[in-house]
């Protein structure tokens, strides 16, 4: 027969060795747990990252077109400016409207001054000669053409982002 203690004792080993949690057990569960939040967190910012870079490429090319057009509208910046940007009270609101962003605008001629010279050139046969002039009238006739031609290059940053657009506007003065 049992005796009263060893009945307990007995009950004892099976209460701990059956119910009970050991601390490797612990670690490795809260190491998942840990693994899990870290992906869950690592995920959210780069979904924060792509709403931010959607809302750039979005924004840009309105902004962009924006600007183009007031520079249309105020015939500003074409005046024979090589840099040139569009009015002070115009950027003001833009900035206003769409915080963060930077900008930066060029204009520049088109037609540059393609008549070179002839320093440095060796000489020439007669056939090379004429189609040599037959180029430069040629060139001449097109920079008369386009006199007026305008290269505007507006490029928008925001962080480490940045989106360019180039366009050509032909100006009559």
């Amino acid at each position: 027969m049992k005796t009263a203690s060893e009945i307990f004792s007995h009950e004892k080993k099976n209460l701990f060795s059956s119910q009970g949690v050991t601390l490797l057990e612990l670690v490795v569960s809260i190491s998942i747990i840990a693994l899990v939040f870290v992906s869950l967190f690592r995920m959210q910012s780069g979904s924060i990252d792509l709403l931010e870079a959607g809302r750039f490429y979005t924004n840009a090319p309105v902004l962009a077109q924006t600007i183009l057009g007031q520079m249309r509208l105020e015939q500003e910046g074409f005046g024979g400016q090589e840099d040139s940007g569009i009015p002070h009270g115009v950027s003001e609101r833009l900035a206003r409207q769409y915080p963060g962003m930077t900008w930066t605008c060029q204009v520049t001629d088109v037609a540059g001054d393609m008549s070179g010279d002839r320093k440095g050139v060796p000489q020439r046969n007669q056939a090379e000669e004429k189609a040599l002039a037959e180029q430069q009238e040629l060139a001449g006739q097109i920079l008369v053409h386009t006199k007026g031609l305008k290269k505007i290059v507006v490029a928008i940053t925001q962080a480490n982002r940045t989106y360019e657009i180039t366009a050509l506007r032909y100006v009559s003065f």
